[in-house]
């Protein structure tokens, strides 16, 4: 009985089966499978047509096997040449313009094929600003998941993913003004300590060339990622990383990459339609010079720390809350030196405590005020977009020779992340297109049915005359 029962379903489950193909398959498959399935429809109709009223010597004048051969031709490759015009269209031509990025991309998207992680299971998170080398690689291994996937391609390419079976990070590396900008900033640094003072870091640190470039290689990482991710949100988050200096004459080119920054959020936003949470971690901690002295003192567990701010989401970014939220990052650092200080075991260490009096200093003087001005640019420039939502801001060391390689304070800022994940909503631009879509495809139902019925009656018309 079971194999009677097996025999009936087999169409049920062959339909069933194509239908979750379909749905599975690109959006230019399913117009060529839509546009098959029709040209399908309308020769079997008229075929119908021809023998029910009666015309059979009509059919029988015109069939040949040539034109049998030319009808069955048609029907294969109208499809197949839809298929590709319909890739062509959706593509846009912009993977030849940015070859560099499309090719990380697809060598990423193969190794994480490999280790069974697939974009559409997992969230995904964007990481801006990052070096693409020991910085990125250092930030991530404090990630609280298992990366499988780490630095994917290797090297220096413009992108690469990071990630597992709980969460994949992209990070853009070589993409997006922010990229551009935290790169000459760092160079500037180098320059800076090698006794060479540059005063071109401002407002000006990217030409209009590399604004415009990196800007429009961002667009087509979204569109990549809208792509790979339909019809789910494309990302679940974003974490910036914007340097910082405890210098106050380089206060301006942290500003200069916050804006950089600001912008990118803007492009993202404008490009995926989406209100996503963001959350800000200033690196830098390692340049300043007590920081070594602090780090012996609160030892291994006081690398666990999390120095930093959580900022609700959706709520508005007025400059006295971007005050109050940079006084409080800063404070938990404040705080944990002066608890160092005051600690009754280490009064004699009197050369330390010189050097954490200064950065107590430095803190309050300009790392506090800087990272005020950092937070209203990069908010500021990422309002043109409508879609960055602060959800926090952190300070972290990445490690470095002057520091003894140590991270610290990276653990919190993933876990701030992971929490907000799930607040995302869609901007207005992007309600109000996907509601104008929405009312030109009824109209097109509409007309759809209105074409059926008249085909419908007109069949009728033409049987009760013949009859």
């Amino acid at each position: 009985m079971d194999w009677l029962l097996k025999l009936l379903a087999i169409p049920w489950n062959g339909c069933a089966q194509f239908y979750r193909g379909f749905l599975a398959s690109s959006l230019s498959a399913r117009i060529a499978w839509t546009v098959a399935i029709f040209q399908l429809f309308v020769v079997v109709l008229a075929f119908l047509m021809v023998l029910l009223l009666g015309q059979a010597s009509i059919f029988q004048s015109w069939w040949s096997p040539g034109k049998a051969v030319i009808l069955f031709v048609l029907l294969l490759v109208v499809p197949i040449l839809v298929y590709y015009a319909a890739r062509l269209w959706l593509d846009r031509g912009e993977k030849s313009r940015w070859g560099d990025v499309e090719a990380a991309w697809n060598v990423a998207l193969v190794e994480l094929s490999r280790q069974q992680v697939s974009l559409k299971d997992v969230p995904l998170f964007l990481l801006l600003g990052t070096d693409g080398q020991e910085q990125e690689r250092g930030i991530l291994q404090n990630a609280p998941i298992n990366l499988t996937v780490l630095a994917s391609p290797p090297g220096s390419a413009p992108l690469h993913f990071s990630g597992g079976s709980e969460g994949v990070f992209l990070c853009l590396s070589g993409v997006g003004q922010a990229s551009i900008a935290s790169e000459k900033l760092r160079s500037g640094k180098e320059a800076f300590e090698s006794g060479i003072q540059s005063d071109r870091f401002g407002q000006d640190i990217l030409t209009p060339k590399e604004r415009e470039d990196s800007t429009e290689r961002l667009k087509f990482v979204c569109e990549l990622l809208q792509h790979a991710r339909e019809p789910l949100a494309p990302i679940n988050g974003v974490l910036a990383v914007v340097p910082l200096d405890f210098r106050a004459t380089r206060s301006d080119a942290t500003v200069a990459v916050a804006v950089a920054m600001g912008e990118d959020l803007a492009t993202i936003s404008l490009a995926i339609g989406l209100r996503f949470p963001v959350v800000i971690a200033a690196s830098g901690l390692e340049m300043e010079s007590a920081f070594p002295d602090l780090l012996q003192r609160i030892g291994k567990e006081g690398y666990k720390k999390t120095i930093g701010q959580i900022f609700p989401i959706n709520l508005p970014t007025t400059p006295d809350q971007m005050q109050a939220v940079s006084q409080r990052a800063c404070g938990v650092l404040d705080d944990m030196i002066v608890t160092q200080l005051l600690d009754t075991k280490k009064l004699d260490d009197q050369p330390a405590d010189r050097h954490l009096v200064g950065m107590v200093c430095r803190i309050r003087l300009n790392l506090i005020p800087q990272i005020t001005a950092m937070l209203a640019s990069v908010l500021n420039s990422a309002s043109r977009g409508g879609g960055a939502m602060l959800a926090g801001c952190y300070l972290f060391s990445i490690g470095n020779t002057a520091a003894g390689g140590n991270r610290a304070f990276i653990g919190g800022i993933f876990d701030r992340l992971l929490d907000v994940q799930g607040d995302l909503d869609w901007t207005d631009v992007r309600l109000a297109q996907d509601n104008s879509s929405c009312r030109v495809a009824r109209i097109m139902r509409i007309l759809d049915v209105c074409m059926l019925v008249s085909i419908a009656c007109l069949l009728i018309v033409i049987w009760w005359r013949m009859a």
